[in-house]
């Protein structure tokens, strides 16, 4: 009998072995999207026919395809296909053994059974939720509240010293590689969410490089511990859809609700996002001008705007999340915050602007000119203009006439 189960537990294993082998070893290079982009790179997935083929999850999908482009930059040492391409074949087994041996992914989002009423914000990171291409962290010496040491790795234009941070055209401005300052109100804005009826928790979902994501990631987190006790997932520019019938790399919110009904997003770029319905278009956060504000003789209603905007957005989402759970007419949280918060992505060039400028105006008397330079101006003139010239997709960082 004992050899029996000997023998046994010998052939089973070696039919294990023999499994994963075979999985290991198959090419999947066909599940690899055409579609190619020159700002982002790399290699993208056919998500659908990825999920059809391995009879796998959306998120599982996109977690191949990460693992994937990990081991493709990490091998390479490069963004580009050409670069890649030797090492694709060995690459996407890798991922594909690697995922659907061990469902976790780096991201760690781990999908939820959604009831009425119940929902999660997503929040996309850079100039959402902080910045750190600003001017004055280079500065100044003393740290400012919100804000905390981390030495950025990311793309600079070639005319700045990428030691010192400082302008080769004009030495004596200075950019800030060293100081992460978080948009104002997150604290306050966590604290009213977390006690919201159906809150969930809140989900990362940028487009910024990975490795640079992640470093941000964990520095960040030892310094708002409120903000992370209810993060559910982190995901970076590798877990974007690039495939037929999207123009560039983007966030697909169906990667955490397939339903698309108990999910939302803050984020100030719409143009990298699938379910722009769905988003809520916050303005740029600037923060030069809120630094400005707070320091002797600043322009207080800068400061009070920008320290409101995150409370007042959470307020609209407890009270869609009110309506939702004690209505005659139970809705989801997400069809109230399409009206509530004005989603703004098809109303024109300064819209939501405008839109809050109108809401707020009798509590912060400010100009419509100086909301904009607020918002919409997170970098000085003049390097506000190289990166323009070096960079067309800073295009929209513009300087109003």
């Amino acid at each position: 009998m004992k050899n029996t189960t000997f023998l046994l537990s010998i052939f089973l294993c070696i039919c294990s072995f023999s499994l994963s082998t075979s999985l290991f070893a198959q090419d999947y290079s066909y599940l690899v999207s055409k579609h190619s982009d020159s700002g982002f790179g790399g290699f993208y997935l056919n998500i659908e026919m990825t999920m059809r083929e391995l009879g796998i999850s959306r998120l599982h999908a996109h977690e191949i395809q990460n693992q994937l482009r990990d081991e493709l930059e990490r091998e390479s040492g490069s963004f580009s296909r050409i670069e890649q391409t030797p090492f694709l074949k060995k690459a996407i087994s890798n991922a594909v053994y690697a995922v659907t041996r061990n469902k976790a992914g780096e991201g760690f989002f781990k999908p939820l059974k959604f009831q009425t009423g119940e929902f999660v914000i997503v929040l996309d990171l850079d100039e959402t939720v902080l910045t750190h291409w600003y001017r004055y962290g280079g500065v100044r010496d003393s740290e400012v509240k919100g804000s905390f040491k981390h030495k950025v790795r990311d793309t600079v234009p070639d005319t700045v010293d990428r030691k010192t941070g400082n302008s080769h055209s004009n030495p004596k401005m200075h950019f800030s590689p060293n100081l992460v300052q978080l948009r104002p109100g997150i604290e306050e804005f966590t604290k009213i969410i977390s006690k919201t009826k159906g809150f969930k928790g809140f989900i990362i979902f940028t487009a910024k490089e990975d490795r640079s994501a992640w470093d941000v990631y964990k520095t960040w987190k030892s310094h708002t511990p409120l903000f992370f006790s209810h993060l559910l997932g982190f995901y970076t520019r590798n877990y974007l859809r690039f495939d037929s019938g999207v123009s560039k790399p983007s966030k697909d919110l169906r990667i955490f609700d397939g339903s698309l009904k108990h999910v939302f997003l803050l984020d100030d770029n719409e143009s990298r996002v699938m379910q722009k319905d769905l988003n809520y278009r916050i303005p740029k956060f600037n923060a030069d001008a809120y630094l400005e504000s707070i320091s002797k003789g600043g322009n207080r209603s800068i400061k009070g705007l920008n320290e409101d905007l995150l409370p007042s957005i959470a307020r609209k989402v407890a009270i869609c999340s009110i309506r939702a759970h004690e209505g005659k007419f139970k809705r989801q949280v997400t069809n109230c915050l399409r009206e509530n918060l004005g989603v703004l992505s098809s109303q024109g060039k300064h819209k939501e602007i405008d839109l809050y400028y109108e809401a707020n105006k009798s509590e912060h008397p400010l100009d419509k000119k100086q909301l904009y330079q607020i918002f919409h101006q997170p970098f000085h003139p003049a390097f506000s203009k190289v990166l323009t010239e070096k960079f067309p997709k800073f295009d929209n960082f513009h300087m109003l006439e």
